[in-house]
């Protein structure tokens, strides 16, 4: 809440024609999803309704290259800090 990295997003200045993001809980729940590439979680879960706890959560992000011809995959862990 005091402005800095307070959502997880894609940083891009390239047009992306495919891309998906998801987050997912420790229980392997997926607390997030998005197609936008300019959109980004910022720790809540049920359409922003309810705060997720501080902890770590699994993300996926998995997109087609401008020329649309590689699918590039990038996971890994990310902590939510209250």
């Amino acid at each position: 809440g005091d402005g800095l990295n307070d959502e997880f997003k894609s940083v891009t200045n390239r047009s992306i024609p495919k891309y998906e993001m998801a987050i997912y809980d420790r229980w392997g729940q997926r607390v997030f999803y998005t197609t936008q590439y300019n959109q980004g979680w910022n720790g809540t879960y049920q359409n922003g309704t309810k705060l997720e706890d501080a902890g770590t959560y699994f993300y996926r992000i998995k997109y087609t290259c401008e020329r649309g011809n590689k699918e590039v995959v990038h996971q890994g862990n990310l902590t939510l800090i209250r």
